[in-house]
């Protein structure tokens, strides 16, 4: 069967510990779970801001508020 060997790339630091091919899959594995955990960590910032933003406006906005109306109208 035809093969090819994989080398582990994108590996910054003392990459000459990983660089054989025998690591190409844990050192992939390592950058996936790092990646996830990133996009992760972005996901949960994104939606505490939301979540502060909600409760900011509802502190600052009295119901009914014909200035905030104004205001949301002009923005």
């Amino acid at each position: 069967m035809p093969v090819r060997m994989g080398f582990p790339v994108g590996v910054k630091g003392i990459f000459q510990l990983v660089q054989g091919p025998q690591y190409a899959t844990g050192v992939g594995l390592v950058r996936y779970g790092a990646q996830k955990l990133g996009e992760q960590a972005a996901h949960a910032s994104e939606k505490r801001a939301r979540v502060e933003r909600v409760q900011v406006e509802e502190i600052v906005r009295p119901q009914g508020s014909k200035l905030w109306s104004w205001v949301r109208a002009a923005f």
